[in-house]
C-alpha cells in the first residue's frame, strides 16, 4: 500500500481473508451489493470498487441499482433475488428499516450484512462503512461561514426525505449554521430528478435570490441540478454553493468558478472494504467493533491541483485518472 493510499484510507482494522476447505476451484461464490441508487458517480464508483475486491478476493460480484432510491419494494425484491442465488453475505446501501425482516432471512443462514453509505435500525449486522455524513454537513457549514466571513444569508436545498444520508448531511449543515452568525433561510427539498430539481431550484431562486448568499446541497444530483439551474439564470448576484460529491461536469464547474466547493467521498473504497468485509465475516474474522468511517475531502479551486486532491480522484474514483484535473 502506497503513502497516498494510507492517508485516504486510514481504515481501523486488518481484513485477514479465509477461504472455505474444501471449495471447489470451479465454483465461485457471490456477494451481494445492492445500492439505493443509479445513475450517479459515486453509486459507480461503489460498483467498481466491488468488482476490484471481488476481482482480487475471486469472487463473483451481484451487483444490483434502484431507478427510485427509495423504492421500498424494488431493494426487497433484489434482497430476496440475493438469497435466491444463494450468495455468501451482502453489502447493502438500505433505504428502509422495513427491510429487517428480509435480513432475518440472511442472518438465519449465517450470512453477513455489511451496510454501506448509511446507518440503518435492521437488527445486528457484522459492519458498516460509510462517510461520517452529520460531520460531512457540519463541515460544509464551517467552510461557508469561512467563504461569506460569518455575514448573509443561506439555506440547504434538500434531496428527499426519508434517505438517510442526505438527511444526516442536511442536519449537520443546520445544526452548525444555527450556531453561527450567518442568517438561516427556511430549507427545502428538491426531490431526486434532475428536471424536477432544476424545477424547484428555479422557484426557490425567484422567490429568494434577493436575500440568499450562500447555499449547500448535499447529493450528486441536487449540486448538479442547482449548479446548471443557476448558470441558466444568469444570476447578476453571486452566490456561494457548497456542494457534495463529484462527477466530471461538477469538477468543471469548480474549476470555472460556477461553484465554490465540493465535499467527495470515498465510494471505490467504500465499496471495496463492504466486499472485504464480507469476506472476512465468511472467513470468520471477528466483526469490527465500531462503524468504519471513511474521510472526506473538501475540493476547491484553490486547491485542485494540489498532491492530495489528485491522489484522492486517482485513486477512489470509478474513471481513475479520467478525472484527474488539467490546469
Amino acid at each position: 500500500m502506497t503513502s497516498a493510499t494510507r492517508w485516504l484510507y486510514p481504515l481501523c482494522i486488518s481484513v485477514l481473508l479465509m477461504m472455505p476447505l474444501g471449495q471447489s476451484a470451479l465454483a465461485r461464490e457471490c456477494v451481494a451489493v445492492i445500492t439505493a441508487g443509479t445513475g450517479h458517480h459515486f453509486w459507480r464508483s461503489i460498483e467498481s470498487g466491488a468488482l476490484q475486491a471481488g476481482s482480487e478476493l475471486g469472487v463473483d460480484i451481484f451487483f444490483r441499482v434502484l431507478y427510485d432510491e427509495t423504492s421500498v419494494d424494488a431493494q426487497e425484491q433484489i434482497l430476496r433475488e440475493a438469497l435466491e442465488k444463494q450468495c455468501i453475505g451482502v453489502v447493502l446501501a438500505p433505504n428502509s428499516s422495513e427491510h429487517r425482516k428480509t435480513l432475518d432471512l440472511f442472518r438465519q443462514k449465517n450470512l453477513p450484512i455489511v451496510l454501506i453509505d448509511r446507518s440503518m435500525a435492521l437488527g445486528t449486522v457484522y459492519a458498516q462503512v460509510m462517510t461520517n455524513n452529520y460531520r460531512a454537513g457540519q463541515q460544509a457549514a464551517r467552510e461557508m461561514v469561512a467563504r461569506l466571513r460569518g455575514e448573509g444569508s443561506v439555506t440547504v436545498l434538500r434531496l428527499k426525505p426519508g434517505v438517510a444520508s442526505t438527511d444526516a448531511r442536511e442536519q449537520g449543515f443546520l445544526d452548525e449554521i444555527k450556531k453561527s452568525s450567518l442568517t438561516l433561510l427556511p430549507p427545502v427539498y428538491m426531490g431526486t430528478g434532475i428536471v424536477e430539481i432544476r424545477h424547484n431550484a428555479d422557484l426557490y431562486l425567484q422567490q429568494h435570490i434577493s436575500e440568499l448568499d450562500g447555499l449547500f446541497t448535499p447529493n450528486e444530483s441536487t449540486t448538479l441540478g442547482v449548479m446548471a439551474e443557476i448558470k441558466r439564470k444568469g444570476q447578476e448576484k453571486r452566490l456561494v454553493h457548497i456542494g457534495f460529491d463529484y462527477n466530471r461536469y461538477l469538477i468543471q464547474g469548480l474549476a470555472s468558478g460556477e461553484i465554490d466547493g465540493l465535499l467527495l467521498q470515498q465510494p471505490h473504497a467504500i465499496g471495496f472494504q463492504g466486499v472485504k468485509l464480507v469476506m472476512a465475516a465468511h472467513g470468520g474474522q471477528p466483526a469490527p467493533q465500531e462503524v468504519i468511517y471513511t474521510p472526506v475531502y473538501y475540493l476547491t479551486a484553490e486547491n485542485m491541483h494540489s498532491t492530495q486532491a489528485q491522489q484522492f480522484l486517482d485513486l477512489y474514483s470509478d474513471e481513475g485518472s479520467m478525472m484527474r484535473i488539467r490546469k
